[in-house]
């Protein structure tokens, strides 16, 4: 396994080298070239069975191990994510279809996925529901054969380029508040969604608002059974919390420093040098805890 992994980072340096300009920093900039080069290289990816790597083959992927997948997501972070907004399909998305979804939805969505042709936004944090998710105020109403959405999701990662959302919305009002939750799986281009971008101080970034009004949405688009979400949005953070290696690129810059400063390196004071000896401390902490929760889940 440890000769397995090796040889796949060495792969994906390789296809990094060969299909990444030199200076890429993000695919998350004023320029839209930016944002090609990750859709690009990401179908790349694909066609090697590599973007969805973790996945079964039947639906575009290899079948790899954890392990490996580990070894893909620190490669892509430590090179400024070169598949730009793709991972949250790639690494929950994905998953959570293949265990709930419908038939039609696994049908429609994942090879979507596994060839790099949409990108998803979730819809969760709401301005007076982050860290108590279980408190969300956007509401889907029934109507007729449908449901009608409403309300507001904030800091949502890629809205303005996601085709989807993986909302999570309020259906019913019981005893307990996570209870009566539900998720759809929302078109961005549908009437009634209007995305607002956050604006940063350092510049361009992906961070949204987004707003809800009379959104039709059907059964087709309910993942999960009807209030039912809690559990599956339980999956997901389970899922995201290992699926962002951006320890990979604190330590990779962290260990740049004293090589791009060369002689004045020597110059900082004491001070300085330890506290990015802390950091390079905390990044390596932090890689050991996502490695323990790696073999948990390949331990089952």
């Amino acid at each position: 396994m440890g000769s397995r992994v090796a040889d796949l980072r060495l792969e994906m340096r390789g296809l990094i080298d060969e299909h990444v300009p030199k200076g890429f920093l993000s695919p998350f900039t004023d320029d839209p070239a930016d944002l090609e080069v990750a859709q690009r290289f990401c179908k790349v990816l694909a066609d090697r069975g590599e973007l969805c790597i973790a996945w079964p083959e039947a639906w575009g992927g290899r079948g790899a191990s954890v392990w490996e997948q580990t070894a893909v997501r620190e490669e892509m972070w430590a090179h400024w994510e070169p598949r730009g907004a793709q991972y949250m399909g790639v690494n929950w998305v994905g998953p959570i279809l293949m265990r709930h979804g419908t038939p039609d939805q696994q049908q429609t969505f994942l090879p979507m996925i596994a060839q790099g042709d949409v990108i998803w936004a979730q819809g969760f944090s709401e301005p007076n529901a982050g860290s108590d998710l279980a408190s969300v105020q956007t509401s889907a109403t029934r109507d007729g054969d449908g449901w009608r959405i409403n309300g507001q999701k904030i800091w949502t990662s890629y809205a303005t380029m996601a085709g989807y959302c993986f909302v999570l919305v309020r259906t019913n009002r019981l005893e307990k508040k996570q209870q009566g939750l539900s998720i759809f799986l929302v078109p961005m281009d549908a009437p009634g969604v209007e995305v607002r971008p956050i604006m940063a101080m350092f510049g361009p970034h992906h961070v949204n608002e987004v707003f809800f009004d009379d959104v039709w949405v059907t059964e087709a688009d309910l993942l999960g059974p009807l209030d039912g979400g809690w559990s599956i949005v339980m999956e997901v953070l389970a899922f995201e919390r290992v699926g962002i290696a951006r320890y990979a690129r604190d330590e990779r810059l962290l260990q740049w420093a004293p090589v791009a400063l060369g002689d004045q390196w020597d110059t900082l004071s004491d001070e300085i040098k330890a506290r990015w000896a802390r950091m390079l401390i905390h990044a390596r902490r932090a890689r050991l805890l996502a490695y323990r929760i790696v073999d948990m889940q390949q331990t089952g």
